[in-house]
């Protein structure tokens, strides 16, 4: 029982599955995954919840009579920094103002060597601006922690989430308690008695790091998780959201509405798709969206530039979401400085418009994703790219070969044919391929020239965008 989960270790709970809405009941706050903090509460002693006969200055003397709550019968250790993952399961139960729900928890990739085991635990969901009440028994747990685990369930936190984009709904929050057992047993005579038993013990499940290939469609992921690592570098201190945070897919406009058509061709109102041939479609099958959630760790900083700086990453694919059997390919992570959602946006939807080129010309794009947090309303939103990951730079001490030049006309005339010019075309821009010994996925044909580019590819791995 040592090494069983502390009520204060967890800091942040990841949801990262499961079905909220119920048939009385259409869920109308944030989807699934959805990260939720611990914020501070006040306590019970300052009188938050006193009723009216405490309030009355007549009775203060009673009041003051009263002996402090007893300490609780455990020690707990300085407060953790542990995210946990949640899986919802079934409803237990619903009431008016909150809804339990039975889960499966593991911790994330990296955390493992805090040698938590997780006890059985349920969460229990605040219903549509009910949050004021969940919060009020939030004080209570916390005021009453002298009693948890002989008299009422243990709390292992309170935790929230609130997003300008469901400002109306309120924020969303939980509770999660200790797992008890069944309803005593109707129409027996109750026992005098009971026997002890040891709670039983959860073995943690890990998400696993899956083999590197290249089935993974480039729309599968709907959500990216960034569960851990340092976003602030050297040259800038990061002011958004803290990790972990969710991401969610966004959708963006078609290149060929003439979103980000320059001045030249806004002031002559001309329409490429007047006088030019369409795209041509991409070297590859596109499935339907498969909803699948990412864990994602950053590690070092590749790149920076004035507007978006690339981290290195490990992905994992979330317990339960391993029978989509996709393998996970080398990505990086494409992060928009403070101010600069809105050049990242336009990248983002020159790889959807630039689709037919990407793995031949240009990386593959897994998505562009956003999130929005009232706590960050100045900063904007939080944005990113998940791109495939490229190999290194041209070298500097040694003659270009022939075939690379070749290979850099190629790819600057597949661009050319869809009416794009790089405004950027600087030597950070090119980068080799990722190997196959390093988990690189194969070029493909170009749609364009037909031409396999082995040696180097189109990089926008810089700070600027296209």
């Amino acid at each position: 029982m040592d090494n069983m989960l502390p009520l204060n270790a967890v800091s942040a709970v990841i949801i990262i599955s499961g079905e909220i809405g119920t048939p009385e009941n259409v869920w109308k706050g944030p989807d699934i995954p959805v990260v939720l903090r611990r914020p501070t509460l006040p306590s019970l002693e300052s009188g938050i919840l006193d009723d009216d006969y405490a309030k009355r200055p007549e009775n203060f003397h009673r009041l003051d009579v009263l002996e402090p709550h007893p300490n609780p019968p455990f020690e707990l250790p300085p407060a953790g920094n542990l995210s946990l993952h949640i899986q919802l399961g079934k409803m237990i139960s619903e009431g008016r103002t909150g809804m339990v729900f039975d889960c499966e928890c593991s911790i994330p990739c990296g955390n493992e060597t805090l040698g938590y085991q997780i006890p059985p635990i349920v969460v229990k969901l605040a219903t549509q601006y009910h949050s004021e009440d969940m919060t009020k028994e939030a004080i209570m747990y916390e005021g009453l922690q002298c009693l948890q685990g002989s008299v009422i369930p243990r709390c292992y936190g309170f935790f929230q989430f609130r997003s300008t984009d469901f400002f109306d709904f309120g924020p969303m929050s939980i509770l999660l308690l200790e797992k008890l057992g069944g309803h005593l047993t109707l129409g027996k005579p109750l026992p005098n008695g009971a026997d002890n038993h040891e709670p039983q013990r959860v073995q943690v499940r890990d998400p696993q790091h899956l083999l590197l290939f290249s089935d993974s469609p480039i729309n599968a992921i709907s959500a990216v998780i960034i569960i851990s690592g340092e976003i602030g570098t050297p040259n800038e201190t990061w002011k958004g959201p803290s990790i972990p945070v969710v991401l969610q897919r966004q959708s963006v406009p078609s290149l060929e509405t003439g979103v980000l058509d320059d001045y030249a061709t806004k002031i002559e109102n001309r329409t490429f798709s007047d006088f030019c041939e369409p795209y041509p479609d991409p070297p590859f099958e596109i499935p339907a969206p498969a909803n699948l959630s990412l864990q994602i760790r950053l590690g070092n900083v590749l790149s920076e530039g004035k507007t978006s700086t690339v981290f290195d990453c490990e992905c994992f694919i979330p317990v339960g979401n391993e029978t989509l059997g996709y393998n996970i390919p080398p990505m990086v992570v494409k992060l928009a400085k403070q101010y600069r959602s809105e050049n990242l946006t336009k990248e983002a939807i020159m790889y959807e418009g630039m689709k037919c080129l990407q793995g031949s010309s240009i990386p593959r794009c897994y998505g562009f994703f956003q999130v929005r947090s009232l706590e960050f309303f100045d900063f904007g939103p939080m944005s990113l790219l998940l791109l495939e990951k490229l190999g290194g730079l041209l070298p500097l001490d040694k003659p270009i070969p022939d075939c690379t030049k070749s290979d850099i006309e190629g790819l600057c005339s597949d661009l050319a044919h869809l009416r794009i010019v790089h405004d950027d075309l600087q030597y950070q821009n090119i980068l080799s391929t990722l190997s196959h010994e390093q988990g690189g996925l194969p070029s493909l044909p170009s749609p364009i020239s037909g031409r396999t580019y082995v040696l180097s590819r189109q990089g926008v791995h810089s700070g600027d965008t296209l």
